[in-house]
């Protein structure tokens, strides 16, 4: 139960009779009013710029939105940031209390729009989840009518000309011969030509008796 009376829950719905309720303790529920509007848009900003990164830090660790305040640490932080930035809020809302009791009202006017708007389950800018999405209808069966028959399907026959090729044809060498006549003259005069034997060189000897040289020739003793 918050302070202004209302019994915060998932689902809830937002509308203009809960809003007045959420926002009379900050002097901000009249929406007719122009100025309370564009204060009522000052306050969000400002609880955005508080709330968002404890929300990516929650959503990070793998926490589901509804986790973030569960334990008190967010909370007692959140409560210590909108006490020091207290000079920034408007005027009016400087003027519903103190610090601290202020701090309190607009943490549940937070509460309040975690509780009711999907769009404030995930940091500025990120993709919106669906508050209640519909479950996916299960398609009907389709209707049995025995085997499914494949239509047959027939290809035109394509014929390709092919030109006649050549048969192969096989080129025998006939040239003639080489003559070898000639080569055969000569072979047979040089088999009758005399053979021409080498004469050997002179033979030289010393004389011991007579220590002298001498030639001989074939036989013969100088």
């Amino acid at each position: 139960m918050s302070p202004a009376g209302l019994r915060l829950r998932t689902g809830m719905p937002a509308s203009p009779k809960n809003r007045k309720i959420m926002w009379k303790p900050l002097n901000l529920e009249d929406e007719d009013d122009a100025q309370v509007m564009a204060d009522r848009q000052a306050v969000l900003n400002l609880v955005r710029e508080i709330y968002d990164p404890y929300l990516k830090r929650c959503l990070l660790k793998g926490y589901d939105w509804k986790m973030m305040f569960v334990g008190r640490y967010a909370e007692t932080e959140f409560l210590g940031k909108m006490r020091i930035c207290f000079d920034q809020l408007p005027e009016r809302v400087r003027q519903a209390g103190d610090r601290i009791l202020v701090a309190k009202m607009i943490l549940d006017v937070l509460k309040f729009h975690r509780f009711s708007d999907p769009s404030w389950r995930v940091p500025l800018g990120y993709p919106v989840p669906l508050a209640n999405p519909a479950p996916l209808a299960n398609p009907a069966p389709l209707a049995s009518s025995g085997p499914l028959a494949l239509p047959v399907v027939q290809f035109p026959e394509v014929y390709f000309p092919v030109a006649d090729s050549p048969s192969p044809t096989v080129t025998v060498n006939s040239a003639p011969a080489p003559d070898t006549a000639g080569l055969d003259i000569l072979a047979d005069a040089a088999s009758r030509a005399p053979r021409w034997i080498p004469r050997l060189p002179p033979r030289i000897t010393r004389n011991s008796n007579s220590h002298q040289l001498g030639w001989i020739m074939g036989e013969s003793n100088v």
